[in-house]
């Protein structure tokens, strides 16, 4: 049985360690003891003030989510569109390669794109991110999601993850990673399935099977 809590932490699955984030969380959940916590770790080390599982079932994960007040979650694409189909606005915490986190700076673009549409909050500091999770508690951010309809700037985003696919695609990147950032956008933001699929990767796995192997979700 997976807990619940109120504030809901996930690193996801990928396969290095993000244990900045866990540092984070837990000096906000050391001076926040009156209210639950879970942080789903991955290969991070486990919260010192939360309630810790390893990795949870997607059905379950999701679950989790949409019993949560705060999500709080790395910046992959995966966990954003799980937050969507929920109804949640996460707030986002990018990995960095300036910590070996993750490769490259993907995390941090796709956070801010989104940002921009409202889609999610972000944090890039401990104290952003402190910040955030007690005003969402308080009700002064949105945690939850009023509209689900593409917005005006969806084009200008998806051009944009196009641009840093090609990029991505000069650096010999199998194409099967290419198109995830632009693909996951779409969805996050609502646009229709005939406009976000992508002709190099439409065969690729879909969503809500169970995901395998390094992945940023």
């Amino acid at each position: 049985m997976i807990p619940r809590a109120e504030v809901v932490v996930s690193i996801g699955t990928y396969h290095l360690p993000f244990d900045r984030l866990v540092d984070w969380v837990d000096t906000w959940a050391e001076a926040h003891s009156e209210v639950s916590v879970l942080v789903q770790h991955g290969v991070s080390r486990p919260s010192r003030h939360a309630q810790n599982v390893a990795m949870i079932p997607h059905a379950y994960l999701i679950e989790t989510y949409a019993a949560a007040r705060v999500l709080v979650l790395q910046g992959g694409a995966g966990g954003v569109m799980d937050a969507r189909a929920v109804g949640a606005v996460p707030i986002l915490v990018p990995r960095s390669p300036e910590f070996n986190e993750v490769v490259d700076f993907h995390q941090l673009e796709f956070a801010l794109l989104l940002r921009e549409q409202a889609v999610v909050h972000v944090a890039v500091s401990e104290e952003e991110l402190h910040s955030l999770m007690s005003r969402a508690l308080a009700g002064d951010v949105p945690t939850r999601a009023t509209d689900l309809t593409p917005s005006p700037g969806v084009r200008r985003v998806l051009s944009r993850l196009d641009s840093l696919a090609a990029e991505v695609a000069r650096s010999g990147v199998p194409p099967a990673r290419r198109g995830r950032l632009r693909r996951a956008a779409a969805r996050a933001m609502g646009t229709p399935p005939h406009q976000r699929l992508d002709p190099e990767t439409a065969s690729e796995q879909p969503q809500g099977q169970a995901v395998h192997g390094q992945t940023d979700r």
